[in-house]
């Protein structure tokens, strides 16, 4: 089976956007979330490559895998089971450090797309 590829930083800034949208909130709202996100990052998918996507991409168990992740960047967490990857740690980051730039960011993300 072929391996996915790397997210990239467009994917990234979506999925922080909305870990941030939905922190504190109970499980089955994030859930919800993670399930949009999944879609939203499949149709994008196939928007890029022309393709239909496998149905493992980016599918809602990895989309809350790679929350939880984001979960344990977080310091305001006191979760740290799993490491973020360079990426997510970046876009964690500027998130911390411009909040509104980068809700800019992921807006217009989902209006390039949609």
């Amino acid at each position: 089976m072929p391996r996915e590829r790397v997210w990239d930083e467009e994917e990234t800034i979506i999925l922080v956007y909305e870990y941030f949208n939905t922190k504190g909130q109970p499980l089955h709202l994030i859930k919800n979330k993670c399930h949009e996100i999944s879609s939203f990052l499949r149709k994008r998918e196939e928007f890029l490559t022309g393709k239909s996507v496998s149905e493992i991409f980016r599918n809602d168990a990895g989309i809350y895998m790679h929350w939880c992740r984001i979960r344990c960047v977080d310091p305001d967490t006191k979760y740290n089971g799993m490491k973020g990857s360079d990426m997510q740690i970046k876009v964690f980051d500027n998130f911390i450090k411009d909040f509104p730039g980068m809700k800019a960011k992921a807006e217009k993300i989902y209006n390039k797309y949609r």
